[in-house]
């Protein structure tokens, strides 16, 4: 032990109550101090390390340790990390918590005061503002204050990268144009070279932006050496990428890409029939309205036009690109009661050890993740409000595919809402993959793409409540996994589904199976007002029973897309990777041919026919069609077993209060008469309850 350490140690073991492992963080606190409520610390790092020295000589006490943070602001210009040395035990675990009431918030961004802000003077930035701007707008010398400047954006991102400005704790709007809204292409040129076309040359790939000719006016006025992006769905209604700007022909109306969108611009398909859409972000020029703001990085420079009066309000630049709180390999740590917010990074990371648990916490304008939990066991996040996100929720990974063995994590109670601001897709409120982890009680909603990504083995998502999610996309589920004949065991039961957008032709799924998907189960749902619920899309052995559909254009739908779309040469379904993904696993070996013998069974049945579904026991009310069947799968409807649905229109199946929303059967529903074995759904446990981290529900 080093002789600091043991001076520490020897100073811990003369003061009292710290016997107790009680430690106290507070932003008016010093590193000096003792630690004691009277005497606090001022940072998180200086109490974990006390309790480090405490661990050392003579080790923590078997009911664990508390750090109590105290209310205020504690701004991170580093990740608070912990790790294994840092661990408690499932009997006595080490948390770290808000004191009573307080609302301790750790944030990873510059605070602005007012005194920061000055008028804008130089008439180089005032000629490029809009003239009903000039009087409004604002700036800060961000070099002057020692701010170091983050990277320019790259020339093709998934979404928009930061950093952000955050205003009385609400994002601000990166100046764009048009205010709201999209503007769309009017002709495309040239598609441009896409990464995943192998017809192209290969020393071209990645090489060459599309070109597309713009309807409206302003872009010839944009300035292209200052650094002009565009946000845009190029191709498909599911696939957003935000792209540099190479060049503008004012002249012929043209815009050309710095570089190629992913899958090329323009519509690759019929289903594709939405009018390619964009808007242009990071112009000073733009900048019109109250609420956008501006970053010249090489100026040093954060122009704003404030919503409202500067003073009091809490003004923050986000700057910190990693996790507020890391756990690697640390296990019985809980995160309780704290507020982590404006970071350009994540929220906290967990990765590897067991039992760790981030519970009745809040985190919001965060740009990456809120809660990434990567391999170990048995981590939770439990009645947390996540909001206002730059990419998704909740990520949860964890499990042995190969043997099956479950990972145990959970996500339970939790309020996840207005996420995917910057990624607008495939940055869902919850991710699951690996084996065996468990999503329930969670209400999601308001995001433009899905709500809930699975894959892998044996997830529960059960007594969830999903609503407003797939705002502005198409050919998209609120609950979606897919092209993976190995994603089994998987059960979807008991969730709300319900009021889902509906943008283009391919529209918004339920719980969508995509692309050969096989073996789950969709068990006991509600879905209303969804245009396909719950969807096959050319995948076998798939469930789906005991589900009540009111007012959805399609029920069920099914179809055998495998057929014409998972063989495109060499070897059967090696269009998907289907065949190579069940190889990777041993799927013809235990404990994979025990577990699914049908899936053991496939290259000898057909493999690319949606055998061994069933469709049974469900209600449906008021629907467009009860069935839609895909014209490749209607010689083979013979082989999908139904029995015992019933299909009603204009008739009350005994709701209690359908008008409300309320979906249950009443006992003397004739649903328990007309469909045999049909079982009572508990929608009343459905959505977020009250418990010691919730004690009220949202609104």
């Amino acid at each position: 032990m080093s002789r600091l350490a043991l001076t520490l140690a020897a100073f811990l073991l003369t003061i009292q109550p710290l016997a107790a492992a009680e430690f106290f963080v507070a932003p008016e606190g010093s590193d000096a101090n003792p630690g004691t409520q009277a005497e606090p610390f001022a940072t998180l790092e200086r109490a974990r390390d006390a309790l480090r020295a405490m661990r050392q000589a003579e080790g923590l006490p078997a009911s664990g340790a508390t750090v109590w943070i105290r209310g205020g602001t504690y701004p991170r210009k580093q990740t608070f990390e912990l790790a294994e040395q840092d661990s408690g035990t499932e009997q006595g675990p080490v948390v770290y918590r808000a004191f009573g009431d307080e609302q301790p918030r750790l944030v990873g961004g510059r605070v602005l005061a007012p005194a920061d802000f000055r008028p804008v003077t130089d008439p180089a930035v005032l000629d490029r503002l809009q003239p009903e701007a000039r009087q409004h707008v604002v700036e800060v010398d961000l070099a002057a204050l020692g701010v170091d400047m983050p990277d320019e954006w790259p020339d093709r991102s998934r979404g928009i990268p930061g950093p952000e400005l955050f205003f009385d704790g609400r994002p601000m709007q990166i100046a764009r144009w048009p205010n709201e809204g999209w503007v769309t292409i009017a002709e495309v040129i040239d598609r441009g070279v896409s990464p995943l076309d192998p017809s192209q040359n290969e020393r071209e790939l990645g090489v060459r932006g599309g070109t597309f000719v713009y309807k409206e006016d302003r872009p010839a006025g944009w300035r292209v050496e200052h650094g002009v992006w565009l946000l845009g769905f190029w191709c498909h209604d599911w696939a957003s990428e935000c792209l540099r700007v190479e060049s503008i022909d004012s002249q012929q109306r043209r815009i050309t890409l710095a570089a190629p969108h992913t899958y090329g611009i323009g519509p690759s398909s019929k289903w594709n029939t939405y009018p390619r859409r964009y808007y242009a972000l990071n112009l000073l020029d733009e900048l019109d309205i109250p609420g956008e703001w501006h970053l010249d990085r090489k100026a040093g420079r954060l122009t704003f036009w404030p919503p409202a009066p500067l003073e009091g309000k809490r003004v923050v630049l986000s700057l910190l690109t990693k996790p507020l709180v890391s756990l690697d390999n640390a296990s019985h740590v809980v995160l309780r009661g704290l507020t982590l917010e404006a970071s350009g990074g994540g929220g906290v990371r967990i990765s590897r050890g067991t039992g760790s648990l981030v519970a009745g916490c809040k985190l919001t304008n965060l740009a990456d993740t809120a809660v990434s939990i990567s391999g170990g066991t048995g981590h939770g996040v439990v009645s947390c409000d996540l909001w206002s996100l730059g990419r998704g929720g909740i990520s949860m990974s964890g499990g042995d595919r190969k043997t099956l063995t479950p990972g145990e994590h959970y996500a339970v109670n939790n309020h996840i809402h207005h996420f995917a601001r910057l990624q607008r897709t495939y940055a869902g409120g919850i991710h699951l993959s690996g084996v065996g982890n468990r999503a329930a009680h969670n209400r999601i909603h308001d995001t433009p793409h899905s709500a809930l990504f699975y894959g892998g083995n044996e997830h529960l998502i059960e007594l969830n409540e999903v609503h407003d999610v797939a705002l502005e996309t198409s050919d998209v589920g609120a609950l979606y996994t897919g092209r993976d004949w190995t994603s089994r065991g998987n059960v979807v039961r008991h969730n709300l589904i319900r009021d889902l957008g509906a943008m283009g032709s391919a529209g918004t799924m339920g719980v969508y199976l995509d692309d050969c998907d096989s073996g789950d189960q969709v068990i006991g749902n509600v879905f209303y007002r969804v245009q396909r619920a719950a969807f096959i899309g050319g995948g076998r052995d798939n469930l789906v029973a005991n589900n009540i559909f009111v007012e959805c254009r399609h029920a069920v739908h099914i179809d055998a897309r495998g057929l014409r779309r998972a063989k495109p040469g060499s070897g059967v379904c090696d269009g998907w990777d289907l065949l190579a993904k069940a190889e990777a696993l041993n799927y013809r070996e235990p404990p994979w041919s025990t577990r699914y013998p049908e899936l053991a069974r496939v290259m000898e049945e057909e493999p690319l026919l949606p055998l061994g579904n069933v469709i049974e026991r469900n209600l449906a009310v008021d629907c467009e069609k009860w069935l839609n069947a895909g014209g490749d799968v209607r010689d083979h409807l013979d082989r999908v077993t139904f029995r015992d649905n019933l299909i009603l229109e204009g008739e009350d199946p005994g709701f209690v209060d359908r008008a409300a929303k309320n979906f249950q059967l009443k006992d003397d529903s004739v649903v328990y008469q007309k469909i045999p074995g049909f079982e009572r759904i508990p929608v009343e446990r459905i959505g977020l309850f009250t418990d010691e981290y919730r004690p009220r529900l949202p609104d």
